[in-house]
C-alpha cells in the first residue's frame, strides 16, 4: 500500500471528525511532500516500510525540519498514519 491510499484514509477520518481548523489537513500535506524526496520515496511508494515505531518517524521528520518539536498537528497527523497503518494489516 502506497502513502496515497494511506491518505484517503486518514482524510476520510478527519471528515468524519468535523474538525474546526485545516492544520492537520495542511500537515498531512506537508508530510506526503517530505516522502516524496528522493530520499524518501521508498517510504512513500510502501508504507510496510515506514519504522515500526511511530516515535522514529517523528523524529526523522523533526529533524527534517529542523524543529526542537513537532507541532500538535504534526504528531497527531503522524499518529493517525500509524493508526491507518496499523488498521489495515500492511
Amino acid at each position: 500500500m502506497n502513502f496515497a491510499e494511506i491518505k484517503k484514509l486518514v482524510i476520510a477520518e478527519y471528515d468524519q471528525r468535523d474538525l474546526k481548523s485545516d492544520v492537520r489537513y495542511k500537515a498531512l500535506d506537508d508530510f506526503e511532500d517530505f516522502l516524496k524526496k528522493k530520499e524518501m520515496l521508498e517510504l512513500w511508494n510502501d508504507v510496510s516500510k515506514f519504522p515500526r515505531d511511530k516515535n522514529q518517524m517523528k523524529l526523522v521528520y523533526r529533524r527534517y525540519l529542523d524543529k526542537e518539536t513537532l507541532s500538535g498537528a504534526e504528531s497527531s497527523m503522524i499518529n493517525e498514519v500509524y493508526a491507518q497503518i496499523d488498521g489495515r494489516e500492511i
